[in-house]
Parts: structure tokens; C-alpha cells; sequence
């Protein structure tokens, strides 16, 4: 057979990128919104570090619905598009391996 590293370099990493990378791409916007929640809720991010949540929950707290908008709108964008790359991706390993999911 071929040497350790040999064979990881030639079959085990370009098989394995592929999903590693869209289970990143979709782990990302779910640690982006419970950072979020947890800043909005008031248990996440210290006082004085800006982060979306605390631009939200600041904005909500002062009532101020034209200053809530921007953040929390920006804030959906951002999930949207990253949930729109890992679910691209997840369809990209699924149409290689054969489409099993």
C-alpha cells in the first residue's frame, strides 16, 4: 500500500474538504446568532464590546425602532447569505458523492 502520509494527501484529504468546510460554513451563523441572542438577552458580550446583539438590544432598550432597524436588518442579511453559502455547498458534496445525503 502507499506510506501514511501519501495516502492521507492523495484520498483522505480532497475527500474530506469538501464536507468540512460546509459543516464550518453552516456552524458559523448558528454561533453568530446565539452570540447574538446572548448579547441581546444580556449575557454575552462584556460591556462596551459592539457586536450585533448589543446594537439590537441597545436599540431596543432606548425604543429607538430607526436605530433597531440597521442593525438587526444587517444582522439577517449576514445569516442569510452564510446560511446560503453552507446550504450551496452542502448541495455541491451531495451532487460529488453521487447525491446521498
Amino acid at each position: 500500500g502507499l506510506p501514511g502520509g501519501r495516502r492521507l494527501r492523495r484520498h483522505i484529504l480532497p475527500n474530506a474538504a469538501l464536507p468540512l468546510a460546509a459543516a464550518a460554513w453552516t456552524a458559523f451563523p448558528r454561533a453568530l446568532m446565539a452570540e447574538s441572542l446572548a448579547s441581546l438577552l444580556g449575557l454575552g458580550l462584556p460591556e462596551g464590546v459592539t457586536g450585533w446583539g448589543t446594537a439590537v438590544g441597545a436599540a431596543a432598550r432606548a425604543g429607538d425602532v430607526a436605530a433597531l432597524a440597521g442593525p438587526a436588518l444587517l444582522l439577517a442579511l449576514t445569516l442569510w447569505a452564510l446560511h446560503g453559502v453552507g446550504d450551496g455547498m452542502r448541495l455541491a458534496f451531495s451532487t460529488v458523492s453521487g447525491g446521498r445525503r
